[in-house]
């Protein structure tokens, strides 16, 4: 047989003479069985502590948010009680120039309705104003009569 220039590794190799094998002996484990228990059990205590430590934070992290989001929520509530409040005070201000206003407006009425009442003019009022006016236009009309009398008589009488 050829030898290849790979050496297997295997614990048989073979001797002088044909069928001869000879198996070399184990080594020795470098650590214990106990050890090797002991390391799985540290392993097993870590893995135990990582979990545990996650949960910890998962539940740190669900009572931030819960933290979080009620703090918006407070704050959120609180801008609607200041705005509510703030819409509320400008109606009562709104309702407050209304009302002024309207006092106002009704006094206006009621000053345009008595000065209304001053100018109207009963039926004597009336009489004794008709009364006048036909007093004044009868002497319009006898001075304009006496003017066109004088005229009449001064152009009768004309040249002399």
């Amino acid at each position: 047989m050829l030898q290849t220039s790979q050496t297997r590794r295997c614990r048989e190799f073979t001797g002088p003479t044909p069928h001869s094998v000879a198996v070399r002996a184990k080594l020795p484990r470098s650590r214990l069985v106990d050890q090797l228990i002991v390391d799985r059990q540290k392993q097993d205590a870590a893995r135990g502590r990582a979990v545990q430590l996650k949960t910890e934070q998962q539940s740190c992290d669900v009572k931030n948010s819960w933290l979080k989001k009620s703090d918006g929520r407070f704050l959120r509530r609180t801008i609607e009680r200041r705005v509510q409040a703030a819409v509320r005070q400008n109606q009562v201000q709104i309702q407050d120039r209304r009302d002024r206003l309207r006092v106002l407006l009704q006094m206006e009425e009621q000053q345009l309705l008595q000065e209304m009442e001053e100018k109207v003019e009963t039926s004597v009022e009336r009489q004794a104003k008709m009364r006048e006016r036909a007093r004044t236009l009868r002497e319009r009309r006898e001075r304009e009569t006496a003017a066109g009398v004088r005229q009449d008589g001064a152009a009768l009488q004309g040249p002399v």
